[in-house]
């Protein structure tokens, strides 16, 4: 997990509409108006994986300055931003069901996972 912060403000016709990942250079570019290109870092020797299969889902909570991904696999993981460090991992979410989509309530204290079964959870943040 990487974030890429851009501090550049923004005229509301310049937000990005494009978004492509050059494998060769390792690098992301995003495009508005004009292209720009993001190097990426590697943090898997630091951060550990969590991820054995393909994620579905990642949400970035305020509260606590984490991202919280989820997988095919009913993984639920959750990274410092700062750092990339995994914190938390729970496994068999949602037992043998993909998780296929994830939300946090308004205040950001409680995570819903869905996955492909149709269940719910609700997961106190």
């Amino acid at each position: 997990l990487q974030t890429i912060v851009d501090k550049t403000m923004y005229r509301p016709e310049n937000r990005m509409t494009a978004i492509h990942y050059d494998a060769t250079r390792r690098q992301l570019v995003t495009a508005a108006t004009r292209p720009k290109a993001w190097p990426l870092r590697s943090w898997e020797a630091r951060s550990g994986m969590c991820h054995s299969d393909s994620v579905a889902c990642a949400l970035y909570n305020p509260n606590f300055h984490q991202v919280v991904s989820g997988d095919h696999s009913s993984n639920v993981c959750v990274w410092e931003v700062e750092t990339g460090k995994m914190r938390f991992r729970f496994g068999s979410a949602h037992g043998t069901a993909k998780i296929t989509a994830m939300a946090f309530d308004k205040a950001h204290r409680r995570l819903i996972t869905g996955a492909h079964d149709g269940t719910l959870k609700v997961w106190n943040f």
